[in-house]
């Protein structure tokens, strides 16, 4: 179990942004559940008690996933990452911006399958929702370390997940890919360069490079080179 450090430490807050649903996911997820709802209600003799049941489950399901991404919060700071849920007392993972690589700065399309491609389902690294479309990684300071009060590596909970999604274990290693939704990856590649400069290692045009050339998912290919 490591220290908590101390706020300070992080520098002034750059930017800080939820991985919440943008118009889309929205409208996908209401049209989901009122097809549901619609056909159950048309199919079993127009019960509206029938009907409202098929619209709860599914909604209360789809909530269920999506609830994530208005707890968490991607803060960068000028000398660390903060990554994970703002509700009180919770110890964000900590990622120095001193560990971060500046040419590992990644831009994702279809982010939600980027777990498929890296069997990485169940890893704390993946900070994401379920309906993320868009997303930056990078390569920083393993997640065996970023936590501020223990390491999943070492938790029961993470290892039921992994094996219940990939049947491997936790890897372990000095540092690890993250990956964070976000709607436009635009502004939060802007605070990670800012921080590189404020942390003494500047690098400069390292985000206008990654927001030209995303990657795709499940298949990690180039935009231009997967038809889109």
């Amino acid at each position: 179990m490591t220290s908590q450090r101390p706020e300070m430490d992080f520098g002034r807050l750059i930017y800080a942004v939820r991985p919440t649903p943008g118009p889309l996911p929205v409208a996908v997820m209401v049209g989901v559940v009122l097809v549901i709802g619609g056909f159950t209600y048309l199919t079993n003799g127009h019960s509206l008690l029938l009907g409202g049941i098929a619209v709860v489950i599914p909604a209360a399901m789809i909530a269920a996933g999506a609830v994530g991404g208005f707890l968490e919060q991607h803060r960068v700071h000028e000398h660390a990452v903060l990554l994970g849920p703002t509700w009180p007392r919770n110890n964000p993972y900590v990622i120095p911006v001193s560990t971060i690589d500046p040419e590992t700065l990644t831009v994702h399309y279809r982010a939600n399958l980027i777990a498929r491609r890296l069997q990485s389902q169940g890893l704390p690294t993946m900070r994401m929702a379920i309906y993320s479309t868009r997303a930056v990684s990078f390569v920083g300071l393993s997640y065996e370390k970023a936590h501020q009060t223990s390491n999943p590596a070492e938790l029961k909970r993470y290892g039921v997940v992994r094996a219940i999604f990939s049947g491997k274990l936790m890897p372990r290693g000095d540092r690890s890919l993250w990956a964070l939704g976000v709607r436009r990856p635009e502004p939060l590649l802007a605070a990670l360069e800012h921080a590189f400069a404020a942390s003494g290692r500047p690098a400069p045009g390292v985000a206008a490079r990654a927001a030209a050339n995303p990657i795709v998912e499940p298949s990690g290919r180039p935009v231009s080179g997967a038809g889109e």
